[in-house]
């Protein structure tokens, strides 16, 4: 999910500002999906009111009659990847990062639908 975080700014004072439109659809409010917009803020995103709406087109046909133009949108779901815990994970500043074992630490993923999820922790480097 689109996140921007500013320890100072409140959500709804934090804006995004779509430079140059999509060439397959348009961003817009869930509320109004028919007029794209070019500025929405983070708390807007939060409460899931800022949609993409892709324009495509389709036509059905069985060999001898063809459809007209239908209109069909694209919705994702955001992914959400949490590590679960037994215990408290601890990182110091500094020092080599312990290695996190299962049952200790694990990876849940609203996605996954029973499949592995692989987590690769590591270090940062400015």
């Amino acid at each position: 999910m689109l996140s921007t975080v500013d320890a100072d700014t409140p959500l709804d004072q934090l804006v995004y500002r779509v430079d140059a439109p999509p060439t397959a659809g348009m961003v817009a409010l869930k509320e109004a999906p028919d007029q794209g917009i070019m500025n929405f803020t983070q708390a807007q995103v939060d409460n899931g009111e800022v949609v993409f709406v892709h324009e495509g087109y389709f036509k059905v046909t069985d060999g001898e009659h063809t459809s007209p133009l239908y209109h069909f949108t694209v919705t994702a779901r955001p992914l959400t990847i949490t590590m679960a815990t037994q215990e408290d994970l601890m990182v110091f500043p500094g020092k080599e990062p312990e290695p996190y074992t299962a049952p200790s630490y694990y990876p849940q993923c609203n996605a996954a639908r029973g499949r592995e999820v692989e987590v690769r922790l590591g270090w940062l480097t400015p």
